[in-house]
């Protein structure tokens, strides 16, 4: 019979506290506190945990915010996948790209506060930095091997990565709100820069 791994009452407690941080965080940011106003004392309040538990889980609330950032940046490597995929076609990329920006929309007071603070704190900058890395070195290699193969067009692989994923970071950052509608939008121009940018004009005809 094959063993079952079970997590003790307490380290799910921990769990669930660590969870309840990071969603408190996010509510602040996103209801207009700024990265700078945040406390940790605040921070607990609204997570309903002690102030000694915080200290259990983040070293300060710099290493909080840096958790928070990279949740959203591995959920942007999953959204982001399917445009790495060889052979998609353009409705395949359509579908990729709309689950890309409703991750931008769903965190954009999480990237709008990295962004913010990226400027002056190393760490949450290497976070920011690797955000853009988890969606150009993907991309680079898509470009390398459909040149090899004739089916993208002949870029400079690393000039069309950082003009894409900066059409991509910029655009939603400005536009991925609330809005259903919006975001399809968001996303259908952002595919079609893509596509016709990648791609020969008899294929992306």
């Amino acid at each position: 019979m094959p063993s079952v791994t079970r997590r003790s009452p307490s380290s799910t407690r921990r769990a669930g506290a660590e969870l309840r941080l990071i969603e408190a965080t996010e509510r602040l940011l996103a209801e207009g506190t700024s990265y700078i106003g945040l406390s940790v004392e605040q921070l607990c309040s609204e997570a309903g945990v002690a102030r000694s538990t915080f200290y259990v889980h983040f070293r300060d609330k710099g290493d909080l915010v840096t958790r928070v950032a990279e949740r959203m940046l591995d959920q942007l490597s999953e959204a982001a996948g399917a445009w790495w995929v060889p052979g998609a076609d353009r409705s395949e990329l359509l579908d990729a790209t709309r689950q890309l920006v409703g991750v931008y929309a769903r965190h954009r007071a999480v990237f709008a506060a990295l962004t913010e603070t990226a400027a002056y704190d190393g760490e949450l900058r290497a976070v920011q930095e690797a955000m853009v890395d988890a969606h150009a070195e993907p991309l680079a290699r898509f470009i390398d091997a459909g040149r090899e193969r004739g089916e993208v067009r002949d870029l400079h692989t690393r000039e069309t990565v950082v003009a894409l994923v900066g059409m991509v970071q910029g655009a939603c950052a400005r536009l991925a709100g609330d809005d259903a509608d919006e975001l399809d939008r968001v996303a259908e121009t952002i595919t079609a820069i893509t596509w016709h940018s990648l791609y020969p004009d008899q294929e992306a005809a």
